[in-house]
């Protein structure tokens, strides 16, 4: 599963970084060394907040057939 919090190849991105915060419903993030920036923008100063990204949900697959719930 690499779409975890903590996954090492999450690009960095202003969206969630620390020192970011989102304004105008997400469009625009207001950076406390940068000013207003792109959520995908990211500078030297880009810290992970891993309370900021919503990794992208699995699609579940929807064609099940009765065997699939047999023990």
């Amino acid at each position: 599963m690499g779409s975890g919090f903590f996954n090492k190849n999450i690009p960095a991105a202003c969206e969630y970084c620390k020192n970011g915060t989102a304004f105008s419903g997400g469009k625009e993030i207001f950076c406390k060394k940068k000013g207003v920036v792109e959520p995908q923008f990211s500078c030297r100063s880009y810290k992970y907040d891993v309370l900021k990204r919503e990794p992208k949900s699995e699609i579940i697959s929807t064609d099940y057939s009765p065997e699939d719930f047999k023990l």
